[in-house]
């Protein structure tokens, strides 16, 4: 049998620099859980996964390409090229659910052979030392 159903509950967190992380990778894509802090973001960056956040709950603000800064509400998906850069300010505590085609290796190597990007049993990422890719 698949091991096909998994609890989110149940699903390790990645304390990471904005929040707490929770992510379920596959052969073909990545979703990530993520819980924000308040008043924290992330730095200006690309990657060459295609990357969808909808965001579940709280506000944010966007910036993707030259486009200008744009303030977003719950129910909102938000789409990003690979190779595009972006950035994410989290005004309150925001619930996001992000996809990523291909999946996330640069972040989580370990996802290649672990759903949760991590060996069963290992202890999840540090979160202050997760780090975004360079912005070159």
């Amino acid at each position: 049998m698949g091991d096909y159903y998994h609890q989110l509950d149940a699903i390790p967190v990645h304390p990471v620099v904005v929040g707490n992380l929770r992510m379920l990778s596959g052969k073909q894509g990545t979703v990530f859980w993520l819980k924000t802090v308040p008043g924290t973001e992330t730095p200006e960056h690309f990657h060459p996964m295609e990357q969808t956040s909808w965001l579940v709950s709280g506000t944010m603000e966007v910036k993707i390409g030259d486009d200008p800064r744009r303030r977003v509400a719950p129910g909102t998906a938000v789409l990003i090229p690979g190779g595009v850069r972006h950035q994410f300010w989290y005004v309150d505590e925001c619930t996001i659910v992000e996809f990523a085609a291909p999946p996330r290796l640069d972040w989580f190597p370990d996802a290649a052979r672990y759903p949760y990007g991590i060996a069963p049993g290992a202890k999840p990422r540090d979160g202050g030392a997760m780090q975004f890719p360079p912005s070159s």
